[in-house]
């Protein structure tokens, strides 16, 4: 039996992703699984522990900082191919 691969439409990054917003925007962008999500966070073990997702980690990319660390042309290659920015 083949296993279909997921293709991914869609990269989005979100900002605040520990917040008590952010962590439920991930969640459901990764449960439509055509998502490639950016998580920007202070703490990527604060992150994976929130959103306890298992296999679902593949489509999550983690960097840890703070928006306010970030230089112009850091931000600017963190939203290099998204399609949105969320928050």
């Amino acid at each position: 039996m083949a296993i279909a691969s997921t293709i991914l439409k869609h990269k989005i990054l979100v900002v605040g992703s520990t917040g008590a917003t952010g962590k439920h925007v991930v969640r459901m962008l990764l449960d439509q699984g055509d998502t490639q999500v950016v998580a920007l966070t202070r703490s990527k073990d604060k992150l994976l522990n929130l959103l306890n997702i298992g296999d679902k980690a593949e489509h999550l990319a983690v960097r840890e900082d703070s928006i306010g660390n970030l230089s112009a042309e850091e931000l600017k290659d963190l939203t290099k191919g998204c399609s949105a920015v969320v928050r």
